[in-house]
């Protein structure tokens, strides 16, 4: 797998410095218009030798608005089906991806639904576990893996874990102490006394004098991965999953779990060693907001690979590298920085990788970021793969 991944950051330099027009040793003579279609035809070879999950292309994927298989005018899992010889098939129009990650499809009161209300449900708005069954068959026909999102630093307050919780806090006698023998759920989130809150992140439940902590929002409560229980709610709900064909797992939110980064990578630990024990092959790749030097050294969790941020937004290197792209210099930087990024990652571990990003969900679309014609966002796209 280590060779694999070498020969494919190896063809990614040279294929990225090629079709960016610049000799990395010569001095251009001047600079070439770029051909982004002959650019994606170049990668070919590096999606071929994909072998394993950890491996290929992956497209990012929100079902809601990729496309609708029943004229509702919202995405559903069906609607992706349909599209899936676009993504990946023996047709020289299709995009060549040898994976997707599907952004979150849990059940949901929200259009996001990065807060669930059940883990091992499909929402509504997307279908049913049977259509999402078919998916993974019709996916893997087509030698595409699915990885999914998976949210364990929160819930939605909708959940019945948090609603339990919430009704016994509010049902206690005046000076009782609770307990999680009495109600589990109690133990699942962070709840203090109002006396005892620090900080702007936690919110009161109406009719008490507790807080429950939410460092996204209020319809998000934190839940508390240190307890047992938590932990074995998350290896069932991975299970469900796995055991429906899912190939992996994108862990959302990872530097919030708590206030230390040693526990967050102990609890990425615990959750790395379970996936493994069911599919030693499965991949996890974390969301890691922050500078790409901190970011690795949640590698020592176990995870494959975390996404890198340096690399996005209007002032990130790929967005300057397609902006400059007939500069004559353009490739050899690009190439440069993604052989440092890479020195820093084999520090930590030397099996895995770093994924720069343009933009993410949270982040302005690449239309936006570009501003320009549609061959100059196409090779956007090749670079942010």
């Amino acid at each position: 797998m280590e060779k694999t991944a070498k020969r494919i950051l190896v063809l990614l330099i040279l294929m990225i410095s090629a079709l960016l027009v610049t000799p990395l040793f010569a001095k251009p003579k001047a600079a070439k218009a770029v051909d982004p279609v002959a650019a994606v035809t170049k990668l070919a070879p590096v999606t071929q030798l994909a072998k394993n999950p950890t491996e290929g292309v992956y497209y990012s994927l929100f079902v809601r608005s990729f496309a609708d298989g029943n004229g509702d005018g919202i995405g559903d899992i069906n609607g992706l089906i349909s599209k899936l010889d676009y993504i990946n098939s023996d047709s020289d129009k299709s995009l060549g991806c040898t994976g997707i990650w599907l952004m979150p499809i849990m059940k949901s009161t929200t259009y996001h639904k990065y807060d669930a209300t059940n883990y091992c449900e499909i929402d509504e708005d997307y279908g049913t576990i049977e259509d999402f069954k078919k998916l993974v068959e019709e996916c893997h026909k087509r030698d595409i893996r699915i990885i999914i999102d998976f949210m364990m630093n929160h819930s939605s307050v909708e959940h019945d874990w948090f609603f339990e919780a919430c009704m016994y806090l509010k049902e206690l006698e005046k000076g009782q102490k609770p307990s999680a023998e009495e109600c589990p759920y109690f133990d699942y989130y962070h709840f203090v006394k109002e006396e005892d809150v620090v900080g702007t992140t936690y919110y009161p439940i109406d009719g008490t004098k507790w807080y429950y902590e939410g460092s996204f929002w209020s319809g998000m409560p934190d839940l508390n991965l240190e307890s047992e229980a938590v932990r074995g709610e998350f290896e069932d709900a991975a299970k469900f999953w796995m055991d429906l064909g899912v190939d992996g797992f994108r862990i959302d939110g990872v530097k919030y779990f708590t206030g230390s980064e040693k526990k967050n990578i102990s609890i990425l630990k615990w959750f790395n060693n379970y996936v493994k024990s069911e599919n030693e092959d499965a991949y996890i790749v974390g969301e890691i907001w922050d500078d790409v030097t901190l970011a690795t050294k949640y590698l020592e969790g176990g995870m494959y690979s975390v996404f890198d941020f340096s690399f996005g937004q209007s002032s990130g290197k790929i967005v300057g590298t397609v902006r400059q792209a007939a500069s004559g210099t353009a490739g050899k930087s690009f190439a440069n920085a993604l052989v440092q990024i890479q020195d820093i990652v084999k520090k930590v571990k030397l099996s895995s990788i770093e994924h720069e990003l343009a933009n993410t969900q949270d982040w302005s679309r690449c239309q936006e970021l570009i501003q320009q014609k549609k061959e100059i966002l196409k090779l956007n796209l090749v670079l942010n793969s």
